[in-house]
C-alpha cells in the first residue's frame, strides 16, 4: 500500500465515524446540559435524546423540555428520539415506543410531572403508586401546557 492509499483508508475511515448517527450517552457527572432550558442535566430518571440523521446529538433534562423543542423543529429529520426509562435510569429507550405518566406526585425537574416508561406493564405498575394520566407518544406531542 503507497503512502497516499494509507491516507485515502485512513480519511475514509474518519469521515464514517464523523458521520455516525448513534446515540451518546447521558454524561453522568453534570456535564450535559439541556438543549432548551439550559440547566445541567441532574436528574437522570428524566433525560432525553434526540439525535439527527446529520448525526448531531441534543441532550434534554426532562420530557417537558424535549417535545417543545421537537415541535419547533418539524422540518428536522431524526434517526433516534430517546427517553430514559423511570425505573431503569440507565436506559435510553425509544421515545416513540414508550408509556408517560404525569401526575404532580412525579417531580421531574422542569415541573411537568412527566415520566416514561418502557412498558406498559411498568406504567400500570406505577399507576398504582401515584394518580396518574397515561399518554401515548402520539398523545404527548400533542401537550402544550406541561403543568
Amino acid at each position: 500500500m503507497t503512502p497516499s492509499n494509507g491516507l485515502i483508508v485512513v480519511l475514509v475511515l474518519l469521515f464514517l465515524v464523523a458521520c455516525q448517527t448513534n446515540p451518546e450517552a447521558i454524561n453522568r457527572n453534570g456535564q450535559d446540559q439541556c438543549a432548551a432550558c439550559k440547566m445541567m442535566i441532574s436528574d437522570y430518571q428524566f433525560a432525553t435524546e434526540l439525535v439527527t440523521s446529520k448525526g448531531r446529538v441534543y441532550k434534554f433534562d426532562a420530557i417537558e423540555c424535549l417535545v417543545p423543542y421537537l415541535n419547533e423543529q418539524a422540518d428536522v429529520a431524526f434517526n433516534h428520539m430517546l427517553v430514559t426509562d423511570y425505573y431503569s435510569p440507565t436506559d435510553l429507550i425509544d421515545a416513540t415506543a414508550a408509556v408517560y405518566l404525569q401526575s404532580p406526585e412525579i417531580d421531574s425537574p422542569m415541573g411537568g410531572h412527566l415520566a416514561a416508561f418502557s412498558s406498559m406493564e411498568d406504567a400500570e405498575k406505577a399507576q398504582q403508586e401515584y394518580s396518574v394520566t397515561i399518554y401515548q407518544w402520539d398523545a404527548l406531542l400533542l401537550l402544550t401546557n406541561f403543568q
